[in-house]
Formats: structure tokens, sequence, C-alpha cells
């Protein structure tokens, strides 16, 4: 330990076990991917956080990538629980707590415990930890109804799925019974294989 650095409390939450520094270092992945251009790569490449152990690593790498799938979903349904928008760092916050709960299926008590930890621990979000428990304890009570397909479905898509150019692009590429039987390259017709 740096001489410089006091020993942490017991209520420190980075150094308390409880597995706040792979949260912590998700957190700060997200923060980095929806920020800026090549931001998740840049973070995943950061002394930070390569030196945490490889299992904190991997937990805060799933941890991004589920927030980052299910985003739409979340905030949706983030917007339905809140009256306002809360400011971008209690969203994160939020947005990590959610995916914990629904997605990553950690024990509630451990989202709810972890998020709202972390909410009490950095200054521009401790004046809304109530606000993230009373979020992720509501949402462990009532757990939504599964979203319907069409929320993670990309943009111009049709109620069967399937995109409308699709068909046309299998009928062009489909082979016609019309077509003439390919010639190999000495001239000579290929018969088809029976």
């Amino acid at each position: 330990m740096p001489a410089d650095r006091q020993p942490s409390s017991p209520s420190d939450p980075v150094e308390d076990g409880l597995g706040l520094k792979p949260r912590l270092a998700a957190l700060a992945l997200l923060e980095a991917a929806l920020g800026r251009r090549n931001g998740l790569e840049e973070a995943t490449s950061a002394k930070g956080f390569l030196e945490l152990p490889p299992r904190d690593r991997a937990f805060a790498r799933a941890l991004t990538m589920a927030t980052l799938r299910h985003l739409g979903p979340i905030d949706r349904l983030l917007a339905e629980r809140l009256q306002k928008p809360p400011p971008e760092a209690v969203s994160q916050l939020l947005r990590i707590g959610v995916t914990q709960i629904l997605y990553l299926e950690i024990a509630d008590f451990a989202a709810v415990a972890t998020t709202v930890q972390i909410a009490a621990a950095r200054p521009a979000t401790k004046p809304f930890k109530g606000l993230v428990n009373a979020v992720l304890r509501g949402l462990s009570r009532e757990p939504p109804a599964p979203p319907p397909a069409e929320a993670y479905a990309p943009h111009g898509s049709t109620p069967g799925g399937r995109r409308p150019m699709a068909r046309r692009r299998r009928r062009l590429l489909r082979p016609s019974r019309r077509s003439r039987p390919p010639i190999s390259p000495c001239g000579v017709p290929i018969k088809p294989a029976r």
C-alpha cells in the first residue's frame, strides 16, 4: 500500500469485497461507450481496467455488453418509472442495476445493494441514492413483461420479421428453371448431377 494512502474504512465500497470493483469498471466502460467514439475500446485497454483480475474483467465486460445490447428496452422501462429524466450519471447507474436484475439473473438484493452503494460513494449520484434504491426495488418487486420482439428489430422491418427487400433478393438469387445449363471453360455444357 502506498505511504500516502490511508487504509480504507469499512464503508469504502471499492475495497470491501462486495464485488463493487467490477461494477465500477462496467460503469466506466458504459460511460466511455456511450460518451465517445471508440470509447469502449479505449476503456478496455486502460490501465485501471487491465489491473482487475480476469474474473472481474469478464464480469464488467459482460455487464457492459448486456446493458448496451438491451439499452432501448431498459431506457423505455426507466422512462415509464420516472417522472422526469435524472442526470446522466444516475441514468448510467440505473441502467447497470436494471441489467443485473433483468438480464444477468443476479440476485435482486445484490444488484440493488451494490448499485445503491455505488450511488452513495460517488459525489454526482449521492443525492439520488434514494431514487436508485426505489426504482430498482420496485423493479425487483414487479418485474415488467418481456419486451416484444419488435423492440429488438431493426427499423424498416415488416411484421413477419423479414425486410421487404428480402423477398426480391431471394427471387433474384434463386436459380431459374429456364436458365441455360452452366458452360465449362472449354465451351461444353455441364450436365447437372442427379
